[in-house]
């Protein structure tokens, strides 16, 4: 497992390039490109440690957890059974 400053540096990183590229000019093949290369690292990143979202998103630990931004905190759910 990664570490907590590992995942961090990762995710600000991801951040970065995501900044960089909303300062090119919206007809640059370069901002369609690095926007499309962000979309897909965090795609394929794993889901960060609430620790970590909370940091990012200026919220504690706690309200990352539980408050209603939460949503942007957790993995994944699993659907029941059945369900579309």
């Amino acid at each position: 497992m990664a570490s907590l400053e590992q995942e961090t540096s990762r995710a600000l990183d991801l951040l970065d390039r995501e900044r960089v590229a909303s300062t090119l000019p919206e007809q640059d093949e370069g901002r369609s490109q690095l926007l499309g290369l962000v979309e897909k690292d965090l795609a394929s990143a794993p889901p960060l440690r609430p620790r970590i979202a909370a940091q990012l998103l200026t919220l504690s630990e706690r309200q990352c957890r539980h408050g209603p931004g939460k949503a942007y905190c957790s993995g994944p759910k699993a659907r029941p059974r059945g369900s579309c």
